[in-house]
């Protein structure tokens, strides 16, 4: 795998695919100041905490950031409300993507949802990463979805962000 990085080196690099190593090797190909990983036998030069698969993932990121110095506990889920306006305040958010389309709720029952809440005169949108844009389109189009309403891979951290702070609700696979 390769990394589209063009700036220069980060101060610090989260390694949030697991607990490696190919991760582990395609972050430090970045030349962080610090790479926050778990360890793992395949990369000794990663000195964090060890893996436990049976842990809860907040647990288990919170442990991770607690390893490296920083406060967090997993019983504090605030976060703060985001500056930027929501492209969308008000609507239903289907998110139909996953990490492996194995773990995807089916495209048909995102769109039977979508097709019903239109009915009862809801606005709904859709979202996905750029990597999601086929199976972003395809929901769309089951659902009759108007173009303006498909919001796959256009939106910035801070406008996903404010667009679910707003949501009247949100539904992912």
């Amino acid at each position: 795998e390769t990394l589209d990085w063009t700036g220069p080196p980060p101060d610090v690099a989260v390694d949030l695919h697991g607990n490696g190593p190919p991760s582990h090797l395609l972050l430090a190909r970045l030349r962080p100041g610090r790479l926050f990983a778990f360890a793992h036998p395949g990369t000794p030069g990663v000195d964090g905490p060890p893996w436990h698969a049976d842990e809860h993932e907040r647990d288990r990121w919170c442990r991770l950031l607690r390893w490296y110095g920083l406060d967090a506990d997993p019983a504090d889920l605030r976060l703060p409300r985001p500056t930027t306006p929501s492209p969308a305040p008000g609507a239903v958010v289907l998110h139909p993507g996953a990490g492996s389309p194995a773990r995807r709720w089916p495209v048909d029952r995102f769109a039977a949802v979508a097709r019903a809440l239109r009915a009862r005169g809801r606005h709904v949108v859709v979202t996905g990463g750029a990597d999601e844009a086929d199976l972003v389109a395809t929901l769309a189009e089951a659902a009759d979805l108007p173009g303006t309403d498909v919001l796959g891979g256009g939106l910035s951290l801070d406008r996903l962000s404010a667009l679910v702070a707003d949501a009247r609700a949100v539904v992912s696979g």
